[in-house]
């Protein structure tokens, strides 16, 4: 769903390790208040659709993140946990990465590869 300052996308359904399906979550730019709603509708979409067992929110390209925005991921993995889908965070950067480890959610970020 592209925007003028964020965007978010949906990868292809992969099949990983064990036979687990996995749905990556790509977003880019900027979140916040604003941008609350259609990240919560489209992270719990993700969960609701269940083709997948597990979900990654790729932060690859996310520059600035606040707490309304967080709360839209806290709702994602909230459902996502009720649901017993598995719900990670890949590739987040700085601040945001910070962020993450500040409020105690790092234990949902995946390991950086490479």
């Amino acid at each position: 769903m592209p925007d003028d300052y964020f965007s978010i996308s949906l990868a292809p359904v992969q099949a990983g390790p064990g036979g687990l399906r996995t749905r990556r979550v790509l977003l880019a730019g900027e979140f916040d208040i604003d941008t609350r709603d259609e990240l919560t509708t489209s992270l719990l979409g993700v969960v609701e659709a269940g083709d997948g067992d597990r979900i990654v929110v790729d932060l690859t390209g996310v520059r600035f993140i606040d707490s309304e925005a967080l709360g839209g991921i806290i709702d994602g993995y909230q459902a996502a946990d009720r649901a017993g889908l598995e719900f990670r965070i890949a590739n987040p950067a700085g601040i945001v990465k910070r962020l993450f480890e500040v409020i105690g959610l790092d234990h949902l970020l995946e390991p950086a590869v490479g």
